[in-house]
């Protein structure tokens, strides 16, 4: 034991023996925190699991191996403030909740379950914490072919995705967007019915929203030529198979009916192509 200084009471026995005492108890109290701070952190390690045992493995085999897991619906809107810049992957299938966006900008919505519209009876209450945007990488507006291996028609609201990983950011909604490091698989669950129902009558009407259909390049519609003869060719394709008598178009160019006109061109000629005597004005 070393010598007591002076100033600590030293030449003084009674000081000593007090010294003595005060250091035991300093001691005791040391152990008993660490103790107590051992016991907190294995409750925490049964509570909250280490990233090694719920780390990228609960979102499965593909997940990178940096990948923080996350679950919808969020606590918050925010909640997911602090992995911003970060790599995520999903412990959960998410469900298809709209794709206008596929298409322009590379992106899906995707949630915990599907969403409905407001006055469905189904709605569920502060949806945008059920929400998450999955954007493809270095996408182009309007680029071709789709991501993800997607094709025209492969996916459609309702459908299951898994695999979903990537770095997750802040998107204009004030959402979270997740840009994937992986490539997400899809399941059909909400097939395309290959035919409406049979309701009766002789004669078939259908209305299509044609997504700004312009001549006039870089106004609303397609920013060039090629990206015209894309919308132009996609929008042949799917008007051939509504097989329709009348057939009533929203998005259309106002341009005298010129926009009409090489539309009716284009779709008559493909009917006949394809062996159609059906044609339209």
């Amino acid at each position: 034991m070393s010598s007591i200084p002076p100033s600590l009471g030293g030449t003084d026995p009674r000081a000593r023996s007090a010294f003595l005492r005060t250091r035991r108890r300093v001691g005791l109290a040391l152990l008993a925190f660490a103790a107590a701070l051992t016991l907190w952190t294995l409750s925490q390690g049964e509570r909250t699991p280490l990233l090694d045992d719920a780390g990228p493995a609960a979102c499965g085999e593909r997940a990178p191996a940096d990948a923080t897991p996350v679950s919808l619906p969020r606590e918050r809107n925010d909640a997911w403030n602090h992995l911003v810049g970060t790599v995520v992957c999903f412990t959960h299938e998410l469900v298809v909740t709209e794709l206008y966006d596929l298409g322009r900008h590379g992106a899906l919505s995707l949630a915990d379950r599907r969403l409905y519209g407001t006055g469905t009876g189904l709605e569920v209450e502060d949806d945008a914490r059920h929400v998450v945007r999955l954007v493809a990488p270095g996408w182009r507006e309007n680029a071709w072919p789709l991501p993800w291996g997607l094709d025209v028609g492969d996916v459609r609201v309702g459908d299951a995705v898994t695999d979903v990983a990537g770095r997750l950011g802040r998107g204009s909604d004030g959402g979270f967007d997740v840009v994937s490091v992986t490539t997400p698989s899809f399941e059909v669950r909400n097939p395309r019915p290959t035919a409406p129902p049979d309701v009766g009558g002789d004669l078939r009407i259908a209305s299509f929203n044609v997504f700004n259909y312009f001549l006039t390049l870089g106004a609303r519609g397609a920013r060039d030529a090629r990206e015209l003869e894309r919308q132009s060719a996609k929008l042949v394709a799917a008007l051939a198979l509504l097989d329709a008598d009348v057939l009533a178009l929203a998005e259309v160019e106002n341009d005298d009916g010129e926009a009409l006109e090489a539309l009716a061109l284009a779709l008559n000629a493909a009917l006949e192509a394809g062996g159609s005597d059906r044609r339209y004005a």
